[in-house]
This record gives structure tokens, C-alpha cells and sequence, in this order.
């Protein structure tokens, strides 16, 4: 199938738009790649423009009414290109860009989005998550052009270099972990490994706290994470509404529970509770610390770590690991 590369854009629910653009903007310190007001919908830069992002969308609008989650995985040109092929050949179908209340019409190339400008090829897992093949390209972003067919973009587009910027609580490297909703975890698990070519990290049938689900490497181990978790019966689907994880700097998420508290947020462990030092992952490992959003939606800020796993020692907190 298409090699992926890196997790690259997930969405979440909120209520209040503006209330949010405010958050994610000055308080996770994501710069704003644009704002649909209309719809109504915002997309933030992740680390940088170009480099991950984060869709949001007020509950019950589109897409939120439409499909259960939605995830990107970032591919190479090359491989986008010769997605709507591939896809055809496992019997998916490709299709272009959703409309509002369905989904968008099969195609037999890229589109792009150039307002990013980025192309890309969406297409539907077993249980109608809208995932998405995408790459940025190195063209100067069109906002006025639209969503157009890779064969018109390639006659409209113009160069023009392109800067990142950051600012917030805590500086965000790019977007880590995504959570989705699954009915038959067997089935899912299997279209995520051997259709989408993703590994399979840790195969959780059942836990002492439900949970019921697995987490899927996104272009290999330790860049970037899919978890999938059966509907309505599990943790963290029944206790939030979605979870993005933000990779951060060892230094960062070390001192990001006191970054949290000093803008009012509280940092969470494992089981939501409040914690002073981030907590470890050991089967990863991965240094970790959770808060929420003002809607509820479970936030992360994670660091992988140099040392082997050690999935004997469960969830710890970061002073056990250091000494084990």
C-alpha cells in the first residue's frame, strides 16, 4: 500500500469556536492556519506550518455529524500520486473532499487544498473513520484557488518560501497520537496493519480499566501513534470526546505541569488524576502528561525516551522510572 510516514492531522469536537481558536492559540501556543467561521471550523499548525495539523469543528457540524474521527497521515509526493490506485486495488475507494453531510466524489487523482497548500487522497476504514493520505507541497499557499484536481493546481500554482512560528505554554514539536472509535477491534486492527501498513504497538483486548483497544506505530516506532478503541464501551472514549497528543521537548514535559498550573489548567495522569511530574508509559517508554481542553477533550504532552521498554512496570510516575 502507500508508505506512511508520520501521523499529520487529527480533529476534535468543541462548542464555542472562538473560545477555542483563543486556547489553542495563546495558551497550547499553535499558530492559526485558517478559521471558517461559516462552517464553523478552524485548522491550527502543529509545530509549525507544514509540519502537523489540528482540525477543529463545533459538535454536531461537519464533519463531526458525518463520521466518528477523522486522521491524515502524511506520505511522500510520489506516493500520493499513485494512491487513488493503490486504494483501488485493496477494493477501496478513493474520493476527493467530503461535501458537508457525505462524503466526496471518487477520483482518480490527488486534490489539493491550497490555502496549505497540500494534496491529498481521503478514503473510509471499516467503520466509516475518514482517514486521508496528504503531503504539503513547497508551493506558495492560494487561498483564493480553493480545493481543486492535482491536474489544476500544477497549472495555477507560484513559489514562495514559508516560516514556521510558535509561542505558548509549552513549545509543541508536532502531533503525536490520535485517538478513533471502532466496532470490531480484531477487523480494525488487521485493516490498520496490513491495508494502511501500520505496526502494531500494544493489543489491548481488555484491562483493568477497560480499555479494550490498540495502539498502532505511525511511521515506525516512536514518531507517531493511532489508537483505536472499540465504540462506546471503553476508555477514553466514554470519559472524553477526543485525545491528541502533542510531542514536546524531555525538558518540556518535565516541567510541564508546572507550565499547566501557572495558566490555571490542571495536569492530569493515567487515570485523571492530578499529578506534580509527568508519568511513564513504560511499554513505549514515553514521559507523558494529560489536561483538558475547555470542551473536554483530553490534551497530551509526551516525549519518547532513550532507554528499552519495560512493559512489566505498567504506568509509573517519572521519579519510579528514573529510579528502576
Amino acid at each position: 500500500m502507500v508508505p506512511v510516514e508520520g501521523l499529520f492531522e487529527a480533529h476534535i469536537a468543541v462548542r464555542d469556536i472562538e473560545r477555542s481558536i483563543g486556547f489553542y492559540r495563546d495558551v497550547v501556543g499553535l499558530e492559526l492556519g485558517i478559521a471558517q467561521l461559516e462552517r464553523p471550523a478552524a485548522f491550527f499548525w502543529v509545530g509549525g506550518r507544514g509540519k502537523s495539523m489540528l482540525g477543529m469543528f463545533t459538535s454536531g457540524s461537519w464533519p463531526i455529524k458525518t463520521m466518528q474521527h477523522h486522521v491524515s497521515f502524511q506520505v511522500r509526493l510520489e506516493d500520493i500520486l499513485v494512491a487513488p490506485q493503490r486504494l483501488r486495488s485493496a477494493g477501496i475507494t478513493p474520493h476527493g473532499r467530503p461535501p458537508l453531510g457525505g462524503r466526496g466524489e471518487p477520483i482518480d487523482e490527488p486534490i489539493v487544498f491550497a490555502w496549505m497548500p497540500a494534496a491529498s487522497v481521503f478514503f473510509d476504514d471499516p467503520d466509516g473513520n475518514l482517514l486521508e493520505y496528504i503531503c504539503m507541497l513547497p508551493e506558495a499557499p492560494r487561498p483564493e484557488v480553493g480545493v481543486v484536481s492535482w491536474s489544476e493546481w500544477k497549472g495555477v500554482h507560484r513559489n514562495r518560501p514559508c516560516a514556521p512560528g510558535s509561542n505558548g505554554v509549552t513549545p509543541i514539536q508536532r502531533l503525536f497520537e490520535a485517538h478513533i472509535s471502532i466496532r470490531n477491534l480484531e477487523r480494525s486492527v488487521a485493516f490498520y496493519r496490513d491495508v494502511v501498513g501500520l505496526e502494531v504497538g500494544i493489543n489491548q483486548l481488555q484491562s483493568e480499566v477497560g480499555m479494550g483497544g490498540a495502539l498502532l506505530w505511525v511511521g515506525g516506532r516512536g514518531r507517531s501513534m493511532l489508537g483505536v478503541f472499540s465504540l462506546g464501551a471503553t476508555w477514553p472514549l466514554t470519559i472524553m470526546q477526543h485525545h491528541v497528543a502533542f510531542q514536546v521537548k524531555l525538558e518540556d514535559v518535565l516541567a510541564a505541569p508546572r507550565e499547566l498550573r501557572s495558566a490555571s489548567l490542571t495536569p492530569l495522569g493515567g487515570q485523571r488524576e492530578a499529578i506534580d511530574e509527568p508519568i511513564v508509559f513504560a511499554w513505549m517508554p514515553a514521559a507523558s502528561v494529560f489536561f483538558d481542553d475547555p470542551d473536554g477533550n483530553l490534551l497530551e504532552y509526551i516525549c519518547m525516551l532513550p532507554e528499552p521498554p519495560q512493559p512489566e512496570s505498567g504506568l509509573l510516575p517519572w521519579s519510579e522510572w528514573q529510579r528502576s
